[in-house]
């Protein structure tokens, strides 16, 4: 309907009445089916918008083509101080980015979400949250305004717990925590030397960036994870008990699973991690919708655990083709393609097809 109205194929009434039959109207549902309406509503009046600043634009350029075939009598003279201004202008509107890491201030360029789809459908199909993710949700979108800025805010707070500086930018963002990097820090004594510098659309990062220690173990996994905790503490106090069942669930699976295949659980754990910071609708305890990861690493029919026996398999194989009693094993490579220059006695690796093992007969006559 909207695309129809923008084309002009129909008129802005029969538009509005198409809309109202279209949306799904219930007793229920009164409010929201005002609100996906009244949004669709103002859709129309952008496109009303932009249709007649597009009509003002072709008059101007008319205007604008006769004036300079009269010699330009038209447009106002520009004066030196009008071309300053006007590079500035454009300077200060040329990046949204730019306008929130220089300032602060809100981009000169106002964003229409009654014209976004995501919206609109939240809109029609609104999404029932937990208090603590509205929560969550409305903190990062506000964060997202300038993250230098609220990061600024947050390690200068009094009780800012002690916590890697890469790691505050990926709480204020959201994006998972690095707990390498967080248990590196926890046994360094030295200061953290990264440094960034931001050249237009260009990051450069300079200084240490890969942590020296891993976290191999349950032991080494809760350091992090109380140190970590707590800075998610710090910046979401309401996620103070979604931090705690989390860190508990986590242990249990480690005392559940062999010691043997404990980087299996540190690999489940990365995984809900960042798939929990790459959702607004999941908390870290929403157990039953990792379901899926944990068959792929931690079950012994998962796709690691599977690639896990190739390998070993693969490994295996190659252990037995190496020196037995000062023999290699291996089939002989140039005998099974006719051009060895010494007999089976004397060669280092036996005389035999690589396909079968036979020794009557090469490979090619497999």
């Amino acid at each position: 309907v909207i695309e129809k109205y923008r084309s002009g194929a129909i008129e802005k009434v029969d538009a509005i009445l198409q809309l109202q039959a279209t949306i799904p109207k219930s007793a229920e549902s009164d409010a929201q089916f005002k609100s996906a309406f009244t949004s669709y509503i103002a859709i129309l009046d952008g496109a009303d918008r932009a249709r007649d600043a597009a009509a003002k634009r072709g008059q101007a350029a008319g205007s604008g083509d006769n004036g300079d075939e009269e010699g330009g009598q038209n447009e106002p003279p520009r004066t030196d101080g009008d071309e300053t201004a006007s590079k500035r202008s454009r300077s200060y509107s040329g990046s949204e980015g730019e306008d929130d890491e220089h300032d602060g201030r809100p981009s000169k360029r106002s964003i229409d979400e009654s014209r976004l789809p995501w919206v609109v459908d939240e809109l029609l199909h609104p999404v029932e949250l937990s208090r603590s993710l509205q929560l969550t949700r409305e903190y990062l979108e506000l964060w997202s305004t300038n993250s230098k800025r609220y990061k600024a805010s947050l390690v200068n707070a009094a009780r800012c717990p002690e916590f890697p500086d890469s790691e505050w930018s990926n709480i204020v963002e959201g994006k998972p925590v690095n707990l390498d990097v967080v248990f590196t820090g926890h046994y360094s004594t030295s200061f953290d030397s990264r440094r960034t510098e931001k050249i237009g659309e260009l990051q450069l990062t300079f200084g240490e960036s890969k942590p020296s220690k891993h976290v191999e173990s349950a032991g080494d996994w809760l350091v992090a994870w109380t140190k970590a905790s707590e800075a998610l503490r710090f910046a979401f106090p309401h996620r103070e008990q979604e931090l705690r069942e989390y860190g508990s669930y986590i242990t249990q699976l480690f005392g559940a699973v062999h010691p043997s295949r404990h980087h299996r659980v540190l690999q489940y754990e990365k995984a809900v991690r960042r798939r929990v910071s790459a959702k607004r609708d999941l908390l870290l305890t929403d157990v039953g919708r990792f379901a899926d990861l944990h068959l792929v690493h931690i079950d012994s029919s998962g796709a690691v655990a599977i690639d896990e026996e190739r390998s070993q398999t693969r490994q295996g194989r190659s252990g037995e083709s190496r020196r037995r009693g000062g023999r290699i094993t291996e089939a002989c490579r140039r005998w099974n393609e006719n051009r060895c220059p010494v007999d089976a006695a004397r060669c280092r690796y036996v005389h035999a097809c690589s396909n079968c093992r036979s020794r009557e007969h090469t490979a090619d006559l497999c």
